[in-house]
Protein backbone atom coordinates (compact mmCIF):
# COMPACT_ATOMS: atom_id res chain seq x y z
CA UNK A 1 0.00 0.00 0.00
CA UNK A 2 1.18 3.77 -0.80
CA UNK A 3 1.06 5.86 1.76
CA UNK A 4 1.37 9.75 0.39
CA UNK A 5 0.69 11.84 3.36
CA UNK A 6 3.90 13.22 5.24
CA UNK A 7 3.53 13.25 9.45
CA UNK A 8 5.32 16.76 10.75
CA UNK A 9 6.28 17.21 13.89
CA UNK A 10 7.41 20.80 15.15
CA UNK A 11 9.02 21.66 18.28
CA UNK A 12 8.34 24.87 19.55
CA UNK A 13 9.81 27.25 21.48
CA UNK A 14 6.84 28.56 23.54
CA UNK A 15 7.31 30.78 27.03
CA UNK A 16 11.01 29.58 27.06
CA UNK A 17 10.31 26.00 27.26
CA UNK A 18 10.42 23.57 24.51
CA UNK A 19 6.89 21.88 23.94
CA UNK A 20 7.48 18.14 23.04
CA UNK A 21 5.60 15.04 24.37
CA UNK A 22 9.42 12.80 23.70
CA UNK A 23 11.69 10.76 26.20
CA UNK A 24 15.13 11.79 25.98
CA UNK A 25 17.59 9.81 24.34
CA UNK A 26 21.11 9.52 25.11
CA UNK A 27 23.56 10.33 22.52
CA UNK A 28 26.43 8.36 21.66
CA UNK A 29 29.86 8.65 22.75
CA UNK A 30 31.05 12.24 21.62
CA UNK A 31 28.08 14.07 21.53
CA UNK A 32 27.74 17.75 22.52
CA UNK A 33 27.06 17.93 26.54
CA UNK A 34 23.55 18.55 26.91
CA UNK A 35 22.58 21.91 28.30
CA UNK A 36 18.98 20.95 30.04
CA UNK A 37 17.60 18.36 31.71
CA UNK A 38 17.27 15.02 30.26
CA UNK A 39 14.05 14.16 32.05
CA UNK A 40 11.53 14.30 29.25
CA UNK A 41 10.40 17.55 31.03
CA UNK A 42 10.05 20.64 28.62
CA UNK A 43 13.43 21.62 27.99
CA UNK A 44 14.77 25.18 27.87
CA UNK A 45 16.84 26.64 25.46
CA UNK A 46 19.60 28.35 27.18
CA UNK A 47 21.80 31.27 25.41
CA UNK A 48 25.49 31.46 25.48
CA UNK A 49 27.65 34.09 24.43
CA UNK A 50 31.18 33.41 22.93
CA UNK A 51 33.21 34.89 21.01
CA UNK A 52 32.94 34.94 17.55
CA UNK A 53 35.35 33.89 15.45
CA UNK A 54 37.20 35.30 13.42
CA UNK A 55 36.45 34.53 10.17
CA UNK A 56 33.20 36.05 11.14
CA UNK A 57 34.29 39.64 12.33
CA UNK A 58 36.36 39.72 8.82
CA UNK A 59 33.43 38.96 6.78
CA UNK A 60 32.64 41.92 4.74
CA UNK A 61 29.15 40.68 3.57
CA UNK A 62 26.64 38.00 4.66
CA UNK A 63 27.48 36.00 1.50
CA UNK A 64 30.92 35.98 2.30
CA UNK A 65 30.31 34.88 5.74
CA UNK A 66 27.64 31.93 4.34
CA UNK A 67 30.76 30.68 1.97
CA UNK A 68 33.54 30.74 4.85
CA UNK A 69 31.06 29.24 7.20
CA UNK A 70 30.76 26.04 4.70
CA UNK A 71 34.37 25.75 3.96
CA UNK A 72 35.62 25.50 7.05
CA UNK A 73 32.90 23.29 8.88
CA UNK A 74 33.65 22.33 12.46
CA UNK A 75 31.15 20.54 15.33
CA UNK A 76 30.58 23.42 16.82
CA UNK A 77 29.51 26.53 14.98
CA UNK A 78 32.14 29.55 15.01
CA UNK A 79 29.34 31.81 16.07
CA UNK A 80 27.96 32.05 19.37
CA UNK A 81 25.47 29.29 19.87
CA UNK A 82 22.20 30.90 21.09
CA UNK A 83 20.05 28.08 21.54
CA UNK A 84 20.16 24.24 22.43
CA UNK A 85 17.83 21.03 22.07
CA UNK A 86 19.29 17.81 24.01
CA UNK A 87 19.14 14.55 22.86
CA UNK A 88 15.82 13.62 22.25
CA UNK A 89 13.89 10.65 21.53
CA UNK A 90 11.10 11.86 18.71
CA UNK A 91 8.54 9.92 16.67
CA UNK A 92 10.08 8.34 13.65
CA UNK A 93 11.24 10.47 10.84
CA UNK A 94 14.07 11.24 7.96
CA UNK A 95 13.85 14.58 7.08
CA UNK A 96 14.69 17.77 9.22
CA UNK A 97 14.88 21.41 9.26
CA UNK A 98 14.52 24.35 10.98
CA UNK A 99 12.40 27.87 10.77
CA UNK A 100 11.76 30.83 13.10
CA UNK A 101 9.78 33.79 13.13
CA UNK A 102 11.40 37.17 11.48
CA UNK A 103 14.19 38.72 13.73
CA UNK A 104 15.08 41.71 13.46
CA UNK A 105 19.07 42.31 13.39
CA UNK A 106 19.32 38.40 13.63
CA UNK A 107 22.16 38.16 11.03
CA UNK A 108 23.48 34.63 9.48
CA UNK A 109 22.45 31.62 11.35
CA UNK A 110 23.68 28.04 11.52
CA UNK A 111 21.78 25.20 12.70
CA UNK A 112 23.32 21.77 13.27
CA UNK A 113 21.57 18.35 14.03
CA UNK A 114 22.85 15.13 15.29
CA UNK A 115 20.07 12.32 14.65
CA UNK A 116 20.28 8.69 15.62
CA UNK A 117 19.31 6.12 12.92
CA UNK A 118 19.91 2.15 13.67
CA UNK A 119 23.60 2.40 13.31
CA UNK A 120 23.63 4.90 16.68
CA UNK A 121 24.13 8.77 16.61
CA UNK A 122 25.82 10.40 13.49
CA UNK A 123 27.96 13.50 13.68
CA UNK A 124 26.69 16.74 13.68
CA UNK A 125 25.78 18.18 10.27
CA UNK A 126 24.79 21.61 9.31
CA UNK A 127 21.51 22.19 7.82
CA UNK A 128 21.91 25.19 5.28
CA UNK A 129 20.42 28.39 5.56
CA UNK A 130 17.73 29.07 2.99
CA UNK A 131 17.42 33.04 2.11
CA UNK A 132 14.25 32.99 -0.08
CA UNK A 133 12.26 35.49 1.39
CA UNK A 134 9.73 35.87 -1.71
CA UNK A 135 7.19 34.12 -0.73
CA UNK A 136 6.83 36.00 2.68
CA UNK A 137 6.96 32.81 4.66
CA UNK A 138 8.87 31.84 7.61
CA UNK A 139 12.87 32.02 7.30
CA UNK A 140 14.46 29.00 8.29
CA UNK A 141 17.00 25.98 6.78
CA UNK A 142 16.82 23.93 3.88
CA UNK A 143 15.13 20.52 4.37
CA UNK A 144 17.78 17.93 5.20
CA UNK A 145 16.73 14.17 4.27
CA UNK A 146 19.19 12.34 6.82
CA UNK A 147 17.55 8.77 6.67
CA UNK A 148 14.87 6.80 8.80
CA UNK A 149 15.94 8.48 12.17
CA UNK A 150 14.20 8.44 16.10
CA UNK A 151 16.24 10.61 17.87
CA UNK A 152 17.41 14.46 17.36
CA UNK A 153 19.52 16.54 19.21
CA UNK A 154 20.30 20.67 18.08
CA UNK A 155 22.41 23.51 18.19
CA UNK A 156 21.51 26.91 16.69
CA UNK A 157 24.40 29.91 16.26
CA UNK A 158 23.43 33.45 14.83
CA UNK A 159 26.26 36.20 13.88
CA UNK A 160 24.60 38.70 16.11
CA UNK A 161 24.29 36.52 19.07
CA UNK A 162 20.28 37.41 18.90
CA UNK A 163 17.90 34.09 19.57
CA UNK A 164 16.26 33.34 16.87
CA UNK A 165 11.86 33.80 17.68
CA UNK A 166 9.93 31.29 17.50
CA UNK A 167 12.26 28.91 16.84
CA UNK A 168 11.10 25.53 15.72
CA UNK A 169 12.77 22.20 14.49
CA UNK A 170 10.74 20.15 12.25
CA UNK A 171 11.04 16.66 11.86
CA UNK A 172 9.04 14.89 9.20
CA UNK A 173 7.94 11.00 8.66
CA UNK A 174 8.26 10.57 4.72
CA UNK A 175 5.93 7.35 4.74
CA UNK A 176 6.75 4.90 2.07
CA UNK A 177 6.24 4.03 -1.71
CA UNK A 178 5.38 0.53 -1.88
CA UNK A 179 6.32 -1.59 -4.95
CA UNK A 180 3.76 -1.03 -7.80
CA UNK A 181 3.59 2.66 -7.06
CA UNK A 182 2.27 5.02 -9.97
CA UNK A 183 4.77 6.33 -12.22
CA UNK A 184 4.83 9.05 -14.63
CA UNK A 185 2.28 9.73 -16.90
CA UNK A 186 4.03 9.74 -19.56
CA UNK A 187 6.44 6.71 -19.41
CA UNK A 188 7.41 4.19 -16.52
CA UNK A 189 10.26 4.89 -14.17
CA UNK A 190 12.84 2.62 -16.41
CA UNK A 191 12.64 4.74 -19.40
CA UNK A 192 13.27 8.05 -17.60
CA UNK A 193 15.51 10.39 -19.37
CA UNK A 194 15.91 8.21 -22.25
CA UNK A 195 14.41 10.48 -24.36
CA UNK A 196 17.24 10.87 -26.60
CA UNK A 197 20.95 10.27 -25.89
CA UNK A 198 22.30 12.31 -29.17
CA UNK A 199 22.14 15.78 -30.16
CA UNK A 200 18.50 15.69 -31.82
CA UNK A 201 16.92 17.66 -34.30
CA UNK A 202 14.27 18.41 -32.52
CA UNK A 203 14.87 18.59 -28.40
CA UNK A 204 12.28 16.42 -26.63
CA UNK A 205 10.86 16.29 -23.94
CA UNK A 206 12.28 13.51 -21.12
CA UNK A 207 9.64 11.60 -19.29
CA UNK A 208 8.66 12.91 -16.23
CA UNK A 209 7.17 11.98 -12.74
CA UNK A 210 4.35 14.54 -12.49
CA UNK A 211 3.01 15.66 -9.51
CA UNK A 212 0.24 13.65 -9.40
CA UNK A 213 2.17 10.70 -9.83
CA UNK A 214 4.60 11.40 -6.29
CA UNK A 215 1.80 12.87 -4.41
CA UNK A 216 1.85 16.65 -4.57
CA UNK A 217 -0.46 18.14 -1.97
CA UNK A 218 -2.38 21.10 -3.82
CA UNK A 219 -0.45 23.85 -1.78
CA UNK A 220 -1.65 27.26 -1.57
CA UNK A 221 -2.24 29.92 -3.96
CA UNK A 222 1.02 31.46 -5.51
CA UNK A 223 1.46 35.38 -5.51
CA UNK A 224 1.71 37.20 -8.67
CA UNK A 225 3.43 37.17 -11.08
CA UNK A 226 3.31 32.91 -11.54
CA UNK A 227 4.71 32.88 -14.28
CA UNK A 228 7.73 35.03 -16.15
CA UNK A 229 7.65 35.80 -19.68
CA UNK A 230 10.69 34.11 -20.61
CA UNK A 231 13.13 31.32 -20.07
CA UNK A 232 17.05 33.22 -19.30
CA UNK A 233 18.28 30.58 -17.39
CA UNK A 234 18.64 27.95 -15.51
CA UNK A 235 19.70 28.27 -11.50
CA UNK A 236 21.20 24.40 -10.50
CA UNK A 237 20.95 23.72 -6.60
CA UNK A 238 21.58 20.59 -4.44
CA UNK A 239 19.18 19.24 -1.51
CA UNK A 240 22.35 18.51 0.90
CA UNK A 241 21.45 16.05 3.33
CA UNK A 242 21.86 12.15 2.88
CA UNK A 243 23.05 10.46 -0.34
CA UNK A 244 22.18 7.16 0.86
CA UNK A 245 18.45 6.55 -0.61
CA UNK A 246 16.77 3.92 -2.92
CA UNK A 247 15.11 4.87 -5.98
CA UNK A 248 11.73 4.19 -4.67
CA UNK A 249 12.00 6.28 -1.70
CA UNK A 250 12.87 9.48 -4.19
CA UNK A 251 8.96 10.05 -4.00
CA UNK A 252 8.22 10.59 -0.87
CA UNK A 253 11.85 12.77 -0.38
CA UNK A 254 10.38 15.49 -2.73
CA UNK A 255 6.66 15.24 -0.75
CA UNK A 256 8.24 15.81 2.28
CA UNK A 257 10.83 18.54 0.70
CA UNK A 258 7.16 20.01 -0.29
CA UNK A 259 5.49 19.73 3.04
CA UNK A 260 8.11 21.53 5.03
CA UNK A 261 8.01 24.32 2.87
CA UNK A 262 4.58 25.00 2.53
CA UNK A 263 3.75 23.74 6.33
CA UNK A 264 7.17 24.65 7.92
CA UNK A 265 7.60 27.62 5.78
CA UNK A 266 4.44 28.71 4.80
CA UNK A 267 5.44 29.08 0.99
CA UNK A 268 2.11 28.23 -1.95
CA UNK A 269 4.15 25.11 -2.74
CA UNK A 270 7.44 23.77 -3.42
CA UNK A 271 10.58 26.42 -4.30
CA UNK A 272 12.01 23.99 -6.79
CA UNK A 273 10.62 23.97 -10.65
CA UNK A 274 12.64 20.26 -11.24
CA UNK A 275 14.11 17.58 -9.26
CA UNK A 276 16.57 15.51 -9.75
CA UNK A 277 17.67 12.27 -8.18
CA UNK A 278 20.74 10.31 -8.19
CA UNK A 279 19.00 7.67 -10.38
CA UNK A 280 18.32 9.89 -13.29
CA UNK A 281 14.92 10.44 -12.47
CA UNK A 282 13.02 13.86 -12.74
CA UNK A 283 10.09 14.92 -10.76
CA UNK A 284 7.75 17.96 -11.73
CA UNK A 285 8.33 20.55 -9.13
CA UNK A 286 6.22 24.04 -8.94
CA UNK A 287 2.61 23.79 -9.77
CA UNK A 288 1.46 25.49 -13.20
CA UNK A 289 3.75 22.91 -15.48
CA UNK A 290 6.64 22.52 -17.35
CA UNK A 291 6.31 24.32 -20.62
CA UNK A 292 6.70 27.81 -19.13
CA UNK A 293 8.50 29.78 -16.70
CA UNK A 294 6.36 29.11 -13.24
CA UNK A 295 8.07 31.65 -11.16
CA UNK A 296 9.52 29.09 -8.15
CA UNK A 297 11.31 29.89 -4.64
CA UNK A 298 14.50 28.93 -4.61
CA UNK A 299 17.27 31.25 -5.63
CA UNK A 300 16.94 34.49 -3.10
CA UNK A 301 16.01 36.55 -6.17
CA UNK A 302 13.30 37.77 -7.11
CA UNK A 303 13.98 37.86 -10.96
CA UNK A 304 15.86 35.23 -10.79
CA UNK A 305 12.98 33.33 -9.48
CA UNK A 306 10.71 34.62 -12.10
CA UNK A 307 13.37 33.89 -15.13
CA UNK A 308 15.18 30.70 -14.45
CA UNK A 309 14.33 27.39 -13.79
CA UNK A 310 15.43 26.15 -10.50
CA UNK A 311 16.94 22.96 -10.82
CA UNK A 312 17.62 21.04 -7.77
CA UNK A 313 20.07 17.74 -7.91
CA UNK A 314 18.62 15.62 -4.60
CA UNK A 315 21.52 14.40 -2.54
CA UNK A 316 24.85 16.38 -1.08
CA UNK A 317 26.74 17.45 -3.96
CA UNK A 318 29.72 18.79 -1.60
CA UNK A 319 30.80 15.35 -0.73
CA UNK A 320 29.36 13.33 -3.99
CA UNK A 321 30.25 13.68 -7.26
CA UNK A 322 27.42 14.13 -9.94
CA UNK A 323 26.53 10.39 -11.22
CA UNK A 324 26.39 9.30 -14.55
CA UNK A 325 22.35 8.56 -14.65
CA UNK A 326 22.02 12.36 -12.54
CA UNK A 327 24.29 13.99 -15.39
CA UNK A 328 22.48 12.41 -18.63
CA UNK A 329 18.53 13.69 -16.73
CA UNK A 330 20.20 17.12 -16.48
CA UNK A 331 21.41 17.40 -19.66
CA UNK A 332 18.06 16.62 -21.13
CA UNK A 333 15.32 18.50 -19.15
CA UNK A 334 17.79 21.87 -19.08
CA UNK A 335 18.16 21.07 -23.00
CA UNK A 336 14.69 20.73 -23.33
CA UNK A 337 13.49 23.45 -21.42
CA UNK A 338 16.51 25.90 -23.25
CA UNK A 339 16.42 24.25 -27.05
CA UNK A 340 12.41 24.61 -26.58
CA UNK A 341 12.56 28.05 -25.73
CA UNK A 342 15.40 29.10 -28.35
CA UNK A 343 18.17 30.30 -26.02
CA UNK A 344 21.66 28.94 -25.87
CA UNK A 345 23.62 27.07 -23.08
CA UNK A 346 26.45 29.00 -23.23
CA UNK A 347 25.26 33.23 -23.16
CA UNK A 348 24.63 35.23 -19.79
CA UNK A 349 21.85 37.31 -18.88
CA UNK A 350 21.72 40.07 -16.47
CA UNK A 351 18.86 40.97 -13.15
CA UNK A 352 19.92 43.26 -11.02
CA UNK A 353 23.05 44.49 -12.22
CA UNK A 354 24.27 40.98 -11.88
CA UNK A 355 25.18 39.19 -14.84
CA UNK A 356 25.15 35.34 -14.91
CA UNK A 357 25.61 32.42 -16.95
CA UNK A 358 22.35 30.68 -18.66
CA UNK A 359 23.44 27.92 -16.39
CA UNK A 360 24.86 28.95 -13.66
CA UNK A 361 24.76 27.97 -9.62
CA UNK A 362 22.70 28.82 -6.50
CA UNK A 363 25.67 30.26 -4.89
CA UNK A 364 26.24 32.85 -8.38
CA UNK A 365 22.94 34.55 -6.72
CA UNK A 366 23.76 34.31 -3.41
CA UNK A 367 26.56 33.52 -1.14
CA UNK A 368 25.75 29.87 -0.36
CA UNK A 369 27.73 26.65 -0.65
CA UNK A 370 25.16 25.25 -3.20
CA UNK A 371 25.00 23.39 -5.54
CA UNK A 372 27.99 21.81 -3.25
CA UNK A 373 31.51 21.47 -4.07
CA UNK A 374 31.28 19.12 -6.86
CA UNK A 375 27.87 20.27 -7.74
CA UNK A 376 29.41 23.84 -9.19
CA UNK A 377 32.49 22.07 -10.47
CA UNK A 378 30.39 20.34 -13.01
CA UNK A 379 28.78 23.16 -14.20
CA UNK A 380 31.31 24.03 -16.62
CA UNK A 381 30.90 20.44 -18.40
CA UNK A 382 27.06 20.76 -18.07
CA UNK A 383 27.11 23.41 -20.35
CA UNK A 384 28.94 21.90 -22.27
CA UNK A 385 27.27 18.78 -22.69
CA UNK A 386 23.80 20.82 -22.88
CA UNK A 387 25.35 22.93 -25.95
CA UNK A 388 26.70 19.90 -27.55
CA UNK A 389 22.37 18.35 -27.16
CA UNK A 390 20.61 21.01 -28.26
CA UNK A 391 23.84 21.76 -31.24
CA UNK A 392 21.59 20.16 -33.66
CA UNK A 393 18.18 21.47 -32.96
CA UNK A 394 16.18 23.24 -35.21
CA UNK A 395 12.70 23.36 -36.40
CA UNK A 396 10.70 25.87 -38.91
CA UNK A 397 9.00 27.81 -36.25
CA UNK A 398 12.62 28.70 -34.73
CA UNK A 399 14.03 29.81 -37.84
CA UNK A 400 10.50 31.62 -38.88
CA UNK A 401 10.67 33.49 -35.75
CA UNK A 402 14.72 34.42 -36.05
CA UNK A 403 13.42 36.16 -39.97
CA UNK A 404 10.71 37.38 -38.27
CA UNK A 405 12.74 39.28 -35.63
CA UNK A 406 12.32 39.96 -31.45
CA UNK A 407 10.73 43.32 -32.11
CA UNK A 408 8.20 41.32 -33.38
CA UNK A 409 7.87 38.36 -32.04
CA UNK A 410 8.39 38.81 -28.09
CA UNK A 411 10.46 36.96 -26.58
CA UNK A 412 9.26 32.80 -26.52
CA UNK A 413 6.55 32.03 -23.58
CA UNK A 414 6.64 28.77 -23.46
CA UNK A 415 8.06 25.74 -24.75
CA UNK A 416 7.60 24.63 -28.37
CA UNK A 417 5.74 21.67 -28.55
CA UNK A 418 3.92 18.89 -31.02
CA UNK A 419 5.04 16.45 -32.77
CA UNK A 420 6.88 15.44 -36.02
CA UNK A 421 3.61 16.66 -38.35
CA UNK A 422 2.77 19.59 -36.26
CA UNK A 423 4.21 22.10 -33.93
CA UNK A 424 3.60 25.34 -31.88
CA UNK A 425 5.01 27.94 -29.66
CA UNK A 426 3.41 30.78 -27.72
CA UNK A 427 5.57 34.11 -27.65
CA UNK A 428 4.97 37.46 -25.89
CA UNK A 429 3.25 38.94 -28.97
CA UNK A 430 1.97 35.62 -31.52
CA UNK A 431 1.47 32.27 -31.37
CA UNK A 432 3.07 30.73 -34.06
CA UNK A 433 2.29 27.47 -36.04
CA UNK A 434 3.54 25.03 -38.52
CA UNK A 435 1.80 21.77 -40.04
CA UNK A 436 3.35 19.57 -42.40
CA UNK A 437 2.28 20.33 -45.97
CA UNK A 438 0.75 23.89 -44.97
CA UNK A 439 3.53 25.74 -43.57
CA UNK A 440 4.26 28.36 -40.95
CA UNK A 441 1.76 31.65 -39.71
CA UNK A 442 1.54 33.49 -37.42
CA UNK A 443 -1.53 34.92 -35.36
CA UNK A 444 -1.92 37.88 -33.33
CA UNK A 445 -3.61 40.87 -32.16
CA UNK A 446 -7.15 40.88 -32.07
CA UNK A 447 -7.46 37.90 -34.47
CA UNK A 448 -5.30 36.00 -31.91
CA UNK A 449 -7.92 36.50 -29.17
CA UNK A 450 -11.12 35.42 -31.10
CA UNK A 451 -8.96 31.93 -32.03
CA UNK A 452 -8.03 31.03 -28.96
CA UNK A 453 -11.86 31.92 -27.97
CA UNK A 454 -12.76 29.28 -30.30
CA UNK A 455 -10.21 26.52 -29.19
CA UNK A 456 -6.98 27.47 -31.14
CA UNK A 457 -5.64 24.39 -33.46
CA UNK A 458 -7.41 21.66 -31.38
CA UNK A 459 -10.94 23.84 -32.00
CA UNK A 460 -12.95 24.19 -34.53
CA UNK A 461 -11.14 26.66 -36.80
CA UNK A 462 -8.10 24.28 -37.37
CA UNK A 463 -4.16 24.73 -37.97
CA UNK A 464 -3.70 28.77 -39.63
CA UNK A 465 -3.28 28.43 -43.75
CA UNK A 466 -2.36 32.13 -44.28
CA UNK A 467 -1.08 35.18 -42.96
CA UNK A 468 -3.58 38.18 -41.74
CA UNK A 469 -4.15 40.67 -44.63
CA UNK A 470 -6.49 42.95 -45.70
CA UNK A 471 -9.35 42.67 -48.28
CA UNK A 472 -10.63 45.53 -50.65
CA UNK A 473 -13.08 46.30 -48.02
CA UNK A 474 -10.81 49.15 -45.68
CA UNK A 475 -13.02 48.50 -42.69
CA UNK A 476 -11.91 44.75 -42.94
CA UNK A 477 -9.18 42.37 -42.81
CA UNK A 478 -9.29 38.43 -42.91
CA UNK A 479 -7.23 35.34 -41.73
CA UNK A 480 -7.74 32.37 -43.03
CA UNK A 481 -7.63 29.24 -40.87
CA UNK A 482 -8.24 25.14 -42.65
CA UNK A 483 -11.88 25.26 -41.35
CA UNK A 484 -12.89 28.80 -41.65
CA UNK A 485 -11.88 32.44 -41.15
CA UNK A 486 -11.22 35.32 -38.65
CA UNK A 487 -12.50 38.85 -39.32
CA UNK A 488 -11.09 41.76 -38.58
CA UNK A 489 -13.64 44.60 -38.21
CA UNK A 490 -13.64 48.18 -37.91
CA UNK A 491 -16.84 49.53 -36.51
CA UNK A 492 -16.42 53.16 -35.56
CA UNK A 493 -14.34 53.72 -33.03
CA UNK A 494 -13.45 50.26 -32.18
CA UNK A 495 -12.58 47.08 -33.84
CA UNK A 496 -13.49 43.58 -33.16
CA UNK A 497 -12.56 39.81 -34.45
CA UNK A 498 -15.29 37.07 -35.29
CA UNK A 499 -14.43 33.52 -36.55
CA UNK A 500 -16.72 32.53 -39.18
CA UNK A 501 -16.74 28.79 -40.05
CA UNK A 502 -17.88 25.46 -41.22
CA UNK A 503 -20.81 25.94 -44.21
CA UNK A 504 -21.51 28.94 -43.15
CA UNK A 505 -18.13 30.46 -44.07
CA UNK A 506 -18.40 28.48 -46.75
CA UNK A 507 -21.52 29.78 -48.28
CA UNK A 508 -20.18 34.05 -47.10
CA UNK A 509 -16.91 33.06 -49.30
CA UNK A 510 -19.46 32.23 -52.23
CA UNK A 511 -21.64 35.54 -51.73
CA UNK A 512 -18.10 38.05 -51.96
CA UNK A 513 -18.00 38.20 -47.85
CA UNK A 514 -17.85 42.09 -46.80
CA UNK A 515 -17.77 42.81 -50.33
CA UNK A 516 -20.56 41.26 -51.46
CA UNK A 517 -24.39 42.26 -50.21
CA UNK A 518 -23.97 40.57 -46.59
CA UNK A 519 -21.54 43.33 -45.84
CA UNK A 520 -19.09 42.87 -43.02
CA UNK A 521 -19.63 40.12 -40.00
CA UNK A 522 -21.73 41.49 -36.57
CA UNK A 523 -21.77 38.49 -34.78
CA UNK A 524 -19.25 35.55 -34.66
CA UNK A 525 -20.82 31.49 -35.75
CA UNK A 526 -22.90 30.75 -32.66
CA UNK A 527 -25.29 28.02 -31.71
CA UNK A 528 -28.88 28.01 -30.86
CA UNK A 529 -30.76 24.62 -30.91
CA UNK A 530 -30.63 22.66 -33.75
CA UNK A 531 -28.87 24.94 -35.61
CA UNK A 532 -25.73 27.60 -36.59
CA UNK A 533 -26.15 30.94 -37.18
CA UNK A 534 -23.96 34.70 -37.66
CA UNK A 535 -25.27 37.93 -38.22
CA UNK A 536 -24.22 40.29 -40.96
CA UNK A 537 -24.37 43.84 -41.75
CA UNK A 538 -26.89 42.89 -44.52
CA UNK A 539 -28.48 39.72 -43.56
CA UNK A 540 -28.07 36.43 -41.47
CA UNK A 541 -26.84 32.98 -42.59
CA UNK A 542 -28.05 30.26 -40.78
CA UNK A 543 -27.36 26.24 -41.19
CA UNK A 544 -29.67 23.52 -39.35
CA UNK A 545 -27.97 20.71 -38.67
CA UNK A 546 -27.58 18.14 -41.18
CA UNK A 547 -28.56 20.73 -43.86
CA UNK A 548 -26.86 23.28 -46.19
CA UNK A 549 -26.58 26.81 -44.89
CA UNK A 550 -29.23 29.76 -46.13
CA UNK A 551 -29.36 32.96 -46.56
CA UNK A 552 -31.72 35.44 -45.64
CA UNK A 553 -31.40 39.47 -46.31
CA UNK A 554 -32.40 41.94 -44.87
Amino acid sequence: MRHLSVALTTLVLAGGGLVAPAAAASPATGAAPARAASSGQDVSLERFERPKHRAVEAARSRGERRLARTTARTAVPSAPVVSEIAPRTVPSFSMVGATWSPTPGLGDVVVQVRTRTADGWGAWQEIPQDEETVEAGRPGTEPMYVGESDAVALQVASSSGSVPRGLRLETLDLGSDGAGSATSASAPVSSLAQAADASPTFTPKPAVISRSSWGASAGGSCDSPRVGMTTFGVTLHHTAGSNSYTKAQSRSIVRGIQSYHVKSRDWCDIGYNVLVDKYGQIFEGRKGGLDRTVRGAHAGNAKVNTYSMGVSMMGNYDTANVGTATRSALVKVIGWRLGTFYRGAKGTWSADGKTYQVIHGHRDVLGTACPGRNGYAYLPTLRNSVASYIADYDSEIKRYAAKLGRDLTGYPYASEYGNATQRKTFFQAMELYWKQGVGVFWVGGLVRGEYNHLGAHAGVMGFPTALHVRTADPAVSVQRFERGSVYRVVRGSGTIALGIHGGIEDLYRELGESEGRLGAPETRVYRKPGLSRARFDGGIITQRDGSPAEVAYR
